[in-house]
């Protein structure tokens, strides 16, 4: 295996050293896998950076490694043009994720690499910090994919978390800039909740009339996905109450729900403008929801199954305070008896995030002056 890695990341650079022919431009090219379509972060950036700053240009490339060999096969095609081009292009490149591109490929002298990570706060472990565990990477692998190498900086959204975060992306903390992602300014300005709610109660009406409990599950890589969804449609007050979920991502399998909104069409960011309560268990998710003061209750149905094969920095069920329970009839209950507080939710947010009144333009300032002078 690891004679094959080193052979492709041979012909890879071969292939990049014609892309670096071309001279790089004022530019910034963000680049995630997370999604076929950009991120809130990238958008708000995109338009902040489009605002202040009209001489440099932007570039966004957006694509998810597909299933199969087909789709592996049809990433490698898009690494080899698009993203090539983009990087040799650029004198600075964002990421929001493990970039193949980012850390096998010996780029230019001048070219800046940013890690966005996807995720606030140092909750689930990742990266380095999972290395041999169910739902990480071998050693050997790692090594020979140079995980999370050639990055300038990495951003993190407070300085709680920069020694959980230099462990995960196995960098000096010297390396890790506080700055909280642009998806807090999102969350917290009427300016963009307010039109967003608008939008979602355009196609989902009904919404306007019961309370709104979003559910946003955390993809398990090596366990159930769907078992504790359906268990928690079950018990649901549909008289009193609308259930939104928000599957992630990653997850395939499809959701059978007569009552419950199965949504494909908003974020989950954009859905917490309009939630009176989130439902959700290990994910970062949760200090977002925080930020926008809105209560959380953590599902959480197979702890000590996803203790075992993921782990955590911080375990987020115990710090953020919500009211905690693997019973989903319990969670019913405990959301119809208001039984998280919301100062416990903000006291939280505060611990894991920097806040600043333009998170957007700080990331948007700092990115321009990575520029080589």
């Amino acid at each position: 295996m690891k004679a094959i890695i080193t052979l492709g990341k041979l012909i890879l650079n071969i292939i990049y050293a014609f892309h670096k022919l071309r001279p790089a431009r004022r530019r910034i090219t963000f680049v995630s896998r997370q999604s076929n379509e950009p991120s809130i972060d990238i958008i708000l950036l995109r338009e902040e950076l489009g605002r202040r700053y009209p001489d440099v240009e932007v570039k966004v490339l957006c694509r998810m490694i597909g299933s199969g060999i087909r789709g592996k096969i049809a990433y490698i095609l898009y690494m080899c043009g698009p993203m090539m081009k983009g990087f040799a292009s650029s004198q600075v490149v964002v990421l929001d994720g493990y970039c193949i591109a980012a850390s096998i490929l010996h780029h230019k002298k001048n070219l800046k690499i940013i890690q966005m990570w996807h995720a606030m706060g140092c909750f689930k472990k990742f990266g380095y910090a999972v290395i041999g565990m169910d739902e990480g990477y071998s050693q050997k692998i790692a090594e020979a994919m140079n995980m999370h190498a050639g990055y300038d900086a990495v951003l993190i959204s407070g300085e709680h978390c920069r020694k959980s975060m230099s462990t995960a992306f196995g960098c000096s903390p010297s390396l890790l800039q506080v700055m909280p992602l642009p998806r807090t300014d999102f969350v917290r300005k009427k300016k963009y909740t307010v039109p967003t709610a608008h939008r979602i109660f355009q196609k989902y009406p009904e919404l306007r009339n019961k309370k709104n409990i979003l559910y946003t599950p955390t993809f398990r890589k090596a366990g159930d996905n769907i078992t504790p969804i359906l268990s928690l449609i079950e018990c649901m007050d549909y008289e009193h109450y609308n259930l939104i979920i928000k599957p992630h991502p990653l997850m395939t399998e499809v959701i059978p729900s007569k009552y419950a909104i199965v949504d494909h069409a908003f974020s989950s960011l954009e859905m917490l403008s309009v939630a009176d309560y989130v439902i959700s268990d290990y994910s970062a998710f949760i200090l977002e929801a925080a930020l926008a003061s809105c209560p959380v209750y953590l599902f959480i149905p197979d702890e000590e199954n996803y203790q075992r094969a993921r782990g955590f920095f911080d375990d987020v069920t115990v710090e953020s305070h919500g009211f905690r329970s693997g019973n989903p009839t319990e969670i019913m209950e405990a959301i119809k008896g208001n039984r998280t507080k919301i100062d416990d939710m903000q006291r939280f947010a505060e611990k894991y995030t920097d806040i600043n009144e333009d998170c957007t333009g700080t990331i948007a300032q700092y990115l321009v002056n990575c520029f080589t002078k």
